[in-house]
Formats: C-alpha cells, structure tokens, sequence
C-alpha cells in the first residue's frame, strides 16, 4: 500500500525528497518549499521543510492537502508615512504586514513628493525571501513649483521665483501684447493672467496661455 503523492508534488513550490512519485505506507516524505514559501505558515521563524508520513488512509498526513507552501509574511508591518497612501487599497494609510511576492505601490499625497528626489511621488515596498521588508522612499515633502517659464520679450512675472504648491505666478503682458492662445493677439484680449502651480503630479503650473504680440490692422483704403 502507497501514497500517492502526485496532487502534493502538482503544488506550485512544493518539492518532494526523495523525488518519487509514491511512498510506501508508514514512510515518511519530506515536503521542502521554495525560498520565501513554508509548509502550512506564513512565518519566516518557520523551518522550510516539513516531514509527512504516509498514514493508514493513504494519504500523506499533512494539516491540509491544499496550499501546502504558503508566502512568508514580512517580519515587520510597512507603516505608510504622512502624506503618503497605498494606492489600490480600501484603507490606504494603515499600516499592514505584507507577503513575499507582493509588490506594494505607495504614492505621495497630491500637492507632495518623495524627499530624496526631484518631483518622483511614486516608490514600491516588498518583503524578501528572509521575510526582510523593503520600504524605499519614507518621506514625502510638500513640493514647490520651479521659477514660472516666460518670454521676458513679451511679459513680466510676480513673483519670479519658486512658488509652493496651490502658490501663484501674476503675468503681464508687455506693452503692445496680449494673452492668446494663438499666434498672435488683439485688443479685445486681458494683458495679464494667473499661473497656479498646481499640477499634482508634475510639481509644475498648470497649462497657461502666453503673451502674444498685436495683430496689426490696416484701415480700409479710400477708393
């Protein structure tokens, strides 16, 4: 009489030693996960491998024939910091263990980003085979807008420095020009406008209009 161990060995990430297809009544077999796995726990204290003895049932005597290798879980939870969240989760702030071959992606708030970084608001944290949690980036700061782009031909900026986030940039437009948004402009058209920083993800102003020169209008020629 034997157990057959085929639906045991089909487990993804289970091995069996000795590697054979069968084991004889009251043998042992000894089930070894791969690396990040263990047998029927999440943790990483777990030895990888578990001895199973072919019982008077014929089958292997095991806590459960399914989900035999199971992820380890990360020896400490990931503790999203302030101004941050997970995205894709119900509870984006709360702090959770997470499992070995899990990928967790962490954002900065809008109106923030990473501190080690020009305007990155993107990191990713995962746990490794030894159960080590590995958090990248932990800080997100509030951002500021670099100094307003503009033509010092056609207009003036105030202030002409970094802006905050939500901060704003007044443009005037030069004598002789207007705001437009096409190649050139007329007098119908404001001489000034507001910049916003505030494009979240981007740390940069929100799309503007710019100032053009005036259309120039000839009057009508007597006949």
């Amino acid at each position: 009489i034997a157990c057959d161990l085929a639906p045991i060995a089909a487990q993804p990430r289970v091995a069996l030693l000795p590697g054979v297809a069968s084991v004889l009544l009251g043998e042992n077999v000894t089930i070894v996960c791969a690396a990040g796995f263990r047998p029927f726990s999440d943790n990483v204290s777990m030895p990888g491998s578990y001895a199973a003895l072919c019982g008077t049932a014929c089958v292997l005597e095991l806590p459960t024939q399914e989900a035999v290798c199971r992820p380890i879980r990360s020896i400490e939870k990931l503790v999203v910091p302030d101004n941050a969240h997970i995205q894709n989760r119900s509870n984006p702030t709360a702090a959770r263990y997470i499992y070995f071959g899990d990928v967790v992606s962490l954002s900065c708030d809008p109106g923030f980003a990473t501190a080690n970084s020009s305007c990155e608001t993107l990191w990713e944290a995962y746990v490794t085979e030894d159960g080590v949690l590995v958090r990248g980036e932990e800080t997100c700061v509030a951002f500021t807008c670099p100094p307003y782009t503009y033509d010092p031909n056609t207009a003036a900026v105030a202030p002409n420095t970094s802006v905050p986030y939500l901060g704003t940039v007044a443009v005037s437009c030069l004598p002789n020009h207007r705001v437009s948004s096409l190649f050139e402009a007329s007098l119908r058209q404001p001489a000034a406008y507001t910049a916003r920083c505030d494009s979240p993800r981007a740390c940069d102003y929100s799309s503007s209009p710019t100032c053009k020169p005036l259309e120039c209008v000839c009057p009508p020629v007597d006949a």
